[in-house]
């Protein structure tokens, strides 16, 4: 009997502990969507798992590298917070801030050792597809790869090329971007201009080849 009360607290206890730290998740996850350091600081400071993330795999850290908030950011990152791990849809932190144009989320996160080049899309195919040209610099400062290949096989170039990113564009150029990659239609980025009717852009990589 008195091992059958045992258990019965036993379990009561670790379902009190499983809601406990379910409702610290939630706390968090909204404590670094609306960059409340404070409470994510004390949250962790009671043991809350600096990695902690939802049913979509967005991590603690990605969710605040998403909404662009920079102190919550520095304070995972200070927490060896994982920099690289990947939500359901294969996107890491610094690839959810190049989208959303977050300069200095995404400074802090290269500076801290993010993965910049892998397969698949990257930060610099998603800061070209949204525009950010500031942001293409630093993480080509940092070492990316401007011919990194995207599943549809665009590189950051041709994505540049397509959109009219006359910036991006000369950037990736004078980076050394390949010119002769070709997609599955056997278009190169200047094919890919032209077409668009971006003809800037495409005599721009005509220049490119003849230098």
């Amino acid at each position: 009997m008195k091992r059958r009360l045992f258990v019965c607290a036993f379990a009561i206890a670790l379902c009190g502990l499983s809601g406990a730290r379910a409702g610290s998740l939630e706390d968090a996850l909204q404590a670094v969507a609306n960059d409340k350091v404070e409470t994510l600081n004390a949250l962790l400071e009671r043991g809350l798992d600096p990695d902690s993330a939802d049913r979509d795999g967005m991590s603690l850290l990605m969710t605040a590298s998403r909404n662009g908030n920079l102190a919550s950011v520095r304070a995972l990152i200070a927490r060896r917070a994982r920099l690289n791990t990947r939500n359901r849809s294969g996107d890491t932190a610094v690839m959810l801030a190049a989208l959303q144009g977050h300069t200095e989320v995404v400074r802090a996160l290269a500076e801290a050792g993010a993965r910049l080049d892998h397969e698949g899309w990257t930060a610099l195919h998603y800061s070209t597809f949204s525009a950010q040209a500031e942001i293409a610099k630093i993480l080509l400062d940092r070492g990316a790869s401007p011919d990194n290949v995207a599943p549809n096989g665009m590189t950051a170039l041709m994505l540049a090329a397509r959109n009219g990113q006359t910036d991006i564009a000369r950037l990736l150029l004078a980076r050394g971007a390949d010119i002769h990659h070709a997609n599955a239609e056997g278009l190169t980025a200047a094919d890919i201009a032209r077409r668009a009717g971006h003809t800037e852009i495409a005599d721009m990589i005509a220049r490119s080849a003849r230098n």
